[in-house]
């Protein structure tokens, strides 16, 4: 019953982002996180919220967050990577270029920001 509550609020702040309806999307996503800060989805979402709004720093920390669980999607590790390789850790961002890789992500911008990464 928790984990359907749970997946429920998670699609509704997802249609909520893919409406660009920012606020919405981040007023549940920072509920469902008080209550399940484990979720890895919750977090990974919560930072393309912030990230849209323009706050990098903390888009960052949430996909630090995220990633650290092994249930994370492969997209949140290319994420990850895209911001550090925009801040120039081109090294951080190849060891996470490299796990979305692994798990099976197959995408031209990955591909391409990993070589930037390694160049």
């Amino acid at each position: 019953m928790v984990a359907n509550r749970l997946q429920e609020n998670i699609g509704l702040a997802e249609q909520y982002f893919l409406q660009n309806n920012f606020s919405l999307a981040k007023s549940i996503l920072e509920d469902v996180i008080k209550e399940y800060p484990d979720s890895p989805r919750a977090n990974e979402l919560l930072a393309y919220v912030v990230g849209n709004e323009g706050d990098l720093n903390n888009a960052l920390s949430l996909l630090e967050k995220a990633v650290s669980f092994k249930d994370c999607s492969p997209t949140a590790f290319y994420e990850l990577g895209s911001i550090y390789l925009s801040c120039n850790e081109d090294e951080k961002a190849g060891q996470v270029f490299q796990k979305a890789i692994a798990l099976g992500l197959k995408t031209f911008g990955l591909h391409f920001e990993y070589g930037q990464a390694l160049a």
